[in-house]
């Protein structure tokens, strides 16, 4: 009996891949730059072999430079467009022009209340540094 490894949605996307491509000039191939070669199917690359496509290696914040530039440097080498980015969602809050998601309006959020507690909590050193 055959085992079949590949699942069947992975099938029933890259069929859909297969004819929706017509329809497309070019792919933005998001890949994480901390194990690219790990996220790069050879099916898809098949599928988008005679498109424009562009390997956006994310998560750049959290890989080191010096081989996110390397990886870099070998798409390159293989006539592939690269380019790394950080798509942290944080520190875009920070930068102006930058579009947001737009969030529901909800309820205004109330401040949580603190518990008083009748007895201060000490630290560990506190209590082993008590003199008896």
């Amino acid at each position: 009996m055959k085992i079949n490894w590949f699942p069947g949605h992975m099938k029933k996307t890259l069929e859909k891949m297969q004819s929706d491509i017509k329809k497309v000039d070019g792919v933005i191939y998001v890949i994480d730059s901390r194990a690219p070669f790990s996220c790069v199917n050879p099916q898809i690359d098949k599928i988008c072999k005679d498109k424009l496509v562009i390997y956006v290696l994310s998560k750049s914040d959290l890989s080191n430079q010096k081989i996110t530039n390397s990886f870099i440097n070998y798409f390159k080498s293989i006539g592939r467009n690269v380019l790394s980015l950080n798509l942290n969602h944080t520190s875009a809050k920070n930068e102006k022009n930058v579009p947001t998601r737009n969030k529901k309006k909800s309820k205004k959020e109330k401040p949580v209340k603190q518990k008083k507690n009748k007895k201060e909590k000490k630290t560990p050193k506190e209590i082993i540094d008590k003199p008896v």
